[in-house]
């Protein structure tokens, strides 16, 4: 899930390829649980600004949020 991620990150893959639907991820059977709690824990590590100090751009917060 980490790579498919990663293949919709502009700086990874140029402009264009950001953004995506919830359904387009590859969910597979046997381990949706787990895929589930990564991105909730994703998501809620984005929400809670963790790590923003080590990135080269600084995000805005009202974007990360809304999203």
């Amino acid at each position: 899930m980490t790579i498919w991620l990663a293949q919709r990150n502009q700086s990874v893959f140029g402009i264009g390829m950001v953004g995506f639907d919830i359904d387009e991820i590859l969910w597979t059977i046997d381990t949706f649980d787990e895929e589930k709690e990564f991105m909730l824990r994703m998501i809620t590590t984005a929400i809670t600004e963790a790590g923003w100090t080590k990135l080269s751009y600084e995000p805005r917060r009202d974007w990360v949020i809304q999203c």
